[in-house]
């Protein structure tokens, strides 16, 4: 860690690239906020107050800033759950609410590594990382009905396996009877994340060009889901040294 060496990128970085940074921070705040209200309209009930477009997105804006100094997997659930306590059933509103929807992100993200691990152990380049995501993608949109009624099936068929599987069965059934796991809903949360995903390669994109560090936009695209894995499964404030 070097600061003067930071500090002087930062007063030397170029204004446009920062403003690119911006707006394109401002619409990954929105697409996320987005995916946050689908879920909250099947969570909440006609007695639960509905937040306006502003207040949601000021909401996960909050979170997005608590994301920078508590763990990153944390600031957004942890904003989400104070905001809500205005708005009635913060836990299975925002808590609930925000896991679920990040937990597209996550699935995207791990689908994305999987191509990126890919052309890794085949010495690919951007056109075997674009054939082996763009493939992983697909996948996920064209499984996500097949695969929502297995777990249905599964879930209702659970017998065996004790206290834990009868939790498990009820767990699952609950989140369809919630209306959560209807494919039409999942297939436009996860279409929302894949965006999110370009978003974010744009934006680490314009960072770069922002203190004049030269990476292919192909690299970072694919570097980025192993990062965002990993400061998932490890716990730092902001993900600081990941």
């Amino acid at each position: 860690l070097q600061p003067a060496l930071m500090a002087a990128q930062v007063r030397n970085a170029a204004p446009a690239p920062l403003t690119a940074l911006l707006l394109l921070t401002g619409i990954h705040i929105f697409l996320s906020n987005q995916k946050w209200r689908m879920v909250d309209a099947v969570l909440r009930t006609p007695a639960d107050a509905v937040p306006s477009c502003g207040a949601s997105f000021g909401i996960t804006s909050v979170g997005v800033a608590l994301g920078q100094v508590l763990p990153i997997q944390l600031g957004v659930v942890a904003g989400r759950t104070i905001g809500t306590r205005f708005f009635g059933r913060a836990f299975s509103r925002g808590t609930l609410g925000s896991m679920f929807e990040q937990g597209f992100d996550a699935v995207v993200m791990l689908l994305l590594a999987v191509a990126s691990c890919i052309t890794l152990l085949l010495h690919g380049g951007p056109v075997t990382w674009l054939v082996a995501s763009s493939a992983m993608l697909a996948s996920a949109l064209l499984a996500t009905a097949p695969v929502l009624t297995f777990v249905r099936h599964a879930g209702a068929s659970v017998t065996a396996g004790g206290l834990l599987g009868r939790r498990l069965s009820e767990a699952t059934n609950r989140l369809f009877r919630a209306g959560l796991l209807e494919p039409p809903l999942a297939r436009k949360l996860t279409a929302l994340s894949i965006v999110r995903f370009a978003i974010q390669v744009f934006m680490v994109a314009e960072v770069c060009a922002a203190i004049a560090i030269h990476i292919p936009v192909w690299r970072l695209a694919a570097s980025i889901p192993l990062v965002i894995l990993a400061c998932l499964v490890i716990v730092t404030p902001g993900g600081i040294g990941i």
